[in-house]
């Protein structure tokens, strides 16, 4: 295990930014046989005695805290020129520690894009070891998981949390849709389907308890592989001037019309489906009513779409001939020696889904490239 020492005035690596990919790569340099000493500096506080951060579904009481940088967006014209909040961990774990908790990996064509790219060591086969690395999975019978691609004994313990009854009719409502059912299809690179997302939480039961036999439920639909591409621009020479953030959301024709297909299409099961059609009242307030044509779809999602608050991709990674580039493949920055930059920022393209497990892939990486280098340069 890795040891604290707080009078070392020289390391072997200096890590800026405490974060989910910055505090899996400390560590994994601090516990590695060399014995390098290594200095993780953070902005915020430690999340040992932030109770609230160990907490599913805690994130909220963290936004627009002294626990979150605060950040938000400009008016975003596809989303009726409403501005939209960029929740950033400043503790910490980063924003792992204000999260939803959420285990998908995104699909395997995703990876096997980034390496087509230019990006050597990055496709799916190539990154299923460290995500396994970071990972202990506690299984349970309930759940048909693929053990084979899970790890065993990482630090990051990963759980399936029971499902609500309304959850058990949903997923009888899209498999009588017509939906394969493949119970672990988020860790397992698939992209079409039905099936169970884990959480990096343990033990972590919730009860489910409707009061006078009614309930309310939200059916969540996310935009994977937006078209739209947004900027990240200085606001001013002040380095602690807030930047800003145009994420362009909806501003793309076919991010809107997709979007909001895959909103009519789940209402549609939910209402039709025969798990759901018999006990789903309707809209919530019942004051209100969903969109019945494409239409209104549309201009549901720019009225009511927001962030899933998982930016990325600012920092390109790419081969030397992509203008765009910043880092290569080993995450080295051009023409700086001895900087390389290590989290989502360096997506070339989104991952399919949550990018919190990626974040400590990308930690896990980076950590075994810096040591195969020193291990080459002997």
């Amino acid at each position: 295990m890795a040891q604290r020492a707080d009078d070392v005035s020289t390391y072997d690596y200096i890590i800026i930014g405490g974060g989910t990919s910055g505090a899996v790569a400390a560590r994994r340099l601090a516990e590695n046989n060399i014995n390098f000493s290594v200095c993780l500096l953070e902005a915020g506080p430690s999340n040992h005695d932030i109770t609230i951060s160990h907490i599913p579904g805690g994130r909220f009481s963290m936004y627009k805290t002294s626990l979150d940088w605060c950040y938000q967006t400009v008016p975003q014209k596809g989303c009726n020129n409403r501005t939209m909040a960029v929740p950033r961990g400043r503790l910490l774990g980063g924003c792992s520690a204000i999260n939803d908790t959420f285990v998908t990996r995104g699909t395997k064509a995703d990876y096997d894009r980034i390496a087509d790219m230019g990006n050597p060591g990055w496709s799916w086969k190539e990154m299923l070891p460290f995500f396994k690395a970071s990972e202990t999975f506690h299984s349970t019978e309930w759940h048909q998981a693929d053990l084979d691609i899970h790890g065993t004994d990482g630090p990051l313990h990963i759980s399936m949390t029971p499902l609500a009854p309304i959850s058990e009719k949903i997923l009888e409502s899209f498999i009588d849709n017509g939906f394969d059912y493949k119970p672990d299809m988020f860790v397992q690179g698939d992209y079409e389907g039905i099936g169970h997302i884990g959480r990096t939480v343990y033990n972590d039961g919730l009860p489910y308890n409707p009061i006078n036999g009614e309930g309310v439920f939200t059916v969540n639909t996310f935009l994977c592989g937006p078209q739209a591409r947004g900027t990240v621009r200085l606001l001013s020479k002040d380095p602690i001037s807030k930047p800003i953030i145009d994420h362009a959301y909806l501003d793309n024709d076919l991010d809107v019309a997709v979007l909001a297909e895959g909103c009519r299409l789940c209402h549609e099961i939910i209402m039709k489906g025969r798990g759901t059609k018999d006990i789903i009242v309707g809209a919530w307030p019942k004051i209100i009513s969903h969109p019945n044509d494409m239409i209104g779809w549309k201009e549901h999602v720019r009225t009511f779409a927001s962030s899933g608050s998982h930016p990325a991709g600012t920092c390109k990674m790419a081969p030397e001939s992509d203008p765009m580039g910043v880092v290569d493949s080993r995450l080295r920055v051009r023409n700086v020696k001895g900087l390389r930059v290590a989290d989502i920022s360096i997506l070339p393209i989104l991952n399919n889904g949550h990018p919190q497990i990626l974040a400590y892939a990308i930690g896990e990486k980076v950590a075994s490239m810096i040591l195969q280098d020193v291990d080459v340069s002997k």
